[in-house]
C-alpha cells in the first residue's frame, strides 16, 4: 500500500489488496468536493499504472463536507473517469452523501455498486 498525508485532518491510502487484482482506496477524515475530484484523478492514475480493473472505495471513515448539488455534480463526472473499472463503494449506513454519489454515478452508466460491508464488496468484485 502507498499512502499520502493531505493535511493534519485527512489521510488516504491506495494500493492493491494482497493476493488479489483489486485496488483499495481508503480516505479518513473530512472530505470536500475538491478532495473528491483530486482523489478521482489519483485513483484513475493508479488504475492505469497498475492495470487493475476492480476498485474498492472505502469511505466508512470519511466526513463529508459536500452538499447535495456538489455531490450530484461529482457523481455525474465519475462514470467517464471510471470507464473500464468495476467499483465497489463502501460507506457507513448513515452516510447518505457517498450513497447518493454512487447512485448518481450508477444511473449514468458507471460500473458501481454500494455496500456497507467491505467483505461483501470484495466478494462482489471477485465474482468478475
Amino acid at each position: 500500500m502507498t499512502s499520502d498525508r493531505r493535511d493534519k485532518k485527512a489521510t488516504y491510502t491506495i494500493g492493491l489488496i494482497p493476493n488479489t487484482d483489486i485496488a483499495l482506496f481508503h480516505w479518513v477524515g473530512p472530505i470536500t468536493v475538491d478532495d473528491r475530484i483530486k482523489n478521482l484523478d489519483l485513483m484513475v492514475d493508479y488504475y492505469h499504472e497498475k492495470g487493475v480493473t476492480k476498485l474498492i472505495i472505502d469511505g466508512r471513515d470519511q466526513e463529508p463536507q459536500t452538499g447535495a448539488v456538489e455531490s450530484y455534480d461529482f457523481g455525474t463526472m465519475a462514470p467517464t473517469a471510471f470507464r473500464g473499472l468495476i467499483v465497489a463503494v463502501v460507506h457507513r449506513p448513515d452516510d447518505e452523501t457517498l450513497k447518493f454519489i454512487e447512485t448518481v454515478a450508477f444511473n449514468r452508466g458507471s460500473g458501481t455498486k454500494s455496500f456497507v460491508d467491505i467483505h461483501q464488496a470484495r466478494s462482489w468484485l471477485e465474482s468478475f
